[in-house]
Formats: structure tokens, sequence, C-alpha cells
């Protein structure tokens, strides 16, 4: 004859057991869920906050200036702006597409040409102010890079092309359109040419020679310019 050791198995308090640890999961799942779901709310809410668009906007600027666009890298924007990386990417498909929103949302500096009365002094206006740009460090290593990819054309080099072209020559425009008022210069003369004519010596000095102009060199090419746009003989 063979005796059981074994208690009675007391099926009412395993289903007890069963159904009181079952309900503890369910409730500990449904936290888990809750505060997941709490976390990607604030984290939506942060990619969205007008202060998060700065800092990333920020980001970018100062990433390109570093490594200029071909090494730019969605990781290190997001390393700077602090903030997730898939924070980018639930606003941008990749760096394209973010360059592209942030030619189209923030300003460019852009050179003004005020009225100075007289071509000559409009023209010194124009390029202290270019030569004021070009002694600013970001501006020194940002601008090379949008213009080189301007030069390479795409949706990105188009967009830089037609947003800081568009606007210099609004400017440049202006300064022409003042001196063919003034009867300084002929109503025939080419804005495309005489546009690239004053801003040549600069871009040239400063981006292939590596240097700038200061005072005197600016009223001595200011006075050589106004003397080559001039009508008179």
């Amino acid at each position: 004859m063979i005796v059981s050791l074994q208690p009675p198995f007391d099926t009412e308090r395993f289903r007890i057991v069963f159904i009181t640890t079952f309900d503890l999961e369910r409730n500990r799942f449904a936290r888990n869920l809750s505060r997941m779901e709490s976390r990607r709310r604030i984290s939506t809410q942060d990619a969205l906050h007008p202060r998060t668009t700065r800092a990333i906007w920020r980001a970018v600027i100062l990433e390109l200036a570093r490594t200029g666009y071909q090494a730019l890298s969605m990781e290190q924007v997001a390393r700077r702006a602090g903030v997730g990386k898939a924070a980018l990417y639930r606003r941008w498909s990749g760096r394209e597409a973010m360059m592209l929103d942030l030619v189209a949302s923030i300003e460019f500096p852009i050179i003004a040409a005020p009225d100075r009365g007289n071509l000559q002094d409009d023209l010194l206006a124009y390029l202290t102010g270019a030569a004021h740009l070009f002694r600013r460090p970001l501006a020194r290593r940002l601008l090379p890079e949008l213009y080189a990819e301007m030069s390479r054309g795409g949706a990105l080099g188009n967009a830089l092309r037609d947003k800081l072209l568009g606007l210099k020559g609004l400017q440049l425009q202006g300064l022409i359109d003042r001196a063919i008022a003034r009867s300084e210069i002929s109503p025939s003369t080419d804005l495309r040419l005489a546009s690239a004519l004053i801003v040549g010596p600069l871009y040239w000095a400063w981006i292939i020679e590596r240097r700038s102009f200061e005072g005197a060199s600016l009223s001595f090419i200011a006075k050589s310019l106004a003397t080559a746009l001039s009508t008179s003989d």
C-alpha cells in the first residue's frame, strides 16, 4: 500500500492565486504602458516646442560651420541641440530635408545697401557692410559652405541660390536703380554684370585669398567701382 505524503491539491486556492497574480501583472503592464505613452507625448511636445526648434537650428548652423554639409550628421546635430535623434527624424527624413526646412525658416544675414546720396558713398557703405560680415568667425566658416552647396546644385543648392542670391540681388538692384535715377550710370546698365563687378573683389579676396579689406582699401575699391560704372568720361 502506497501512502501519499503530498497534501491534496487545493483547486480554489490555486484559482485565487492565479487570478491575483494575473491582475497584478496586468496592472503593472498598464502602468508601464501609461508611462511610455506619457514619455512619448512629452517627447513629441518637446520636439514641437519653439525653444527646441531654435536649439536645433542653432546646432545645425554650428555643425555646418564646423564640418561642412557633406560631413553633417543628424547624430551630431541632435547631440549639440540636446535632443534625442528621434526628435529629428520625427520632423525630417534626413539631413537634406532638415537643411531645406532651415533655409526656408530662418533669415540669413544679408548685406544692406543703404542710400548715402551718391553712387560712390552707396558702394562704400555696401562694401563696409560686407567687410564687417566677413570678419565674423561664424560667417567666415559658414558662408563658403553655403556657396559650395549652391555650386553643386540639386534641391538644396537651388533653395540656397533662391534665398541668398534673391535677397542679395534686391539690395544691389536698389543700389543700381538709385544710381540710374541720379543719372550717375546708364539706364542700359546690365544689372547682373554690375552686381558681379561690385561683389567680385571682396569675394575673391575673402574666399580665394583668405584676406579682407579695410578702411582705405574699401574706399579705393568704391571709387574704382563708381568710376567703372559711371557714364561720365
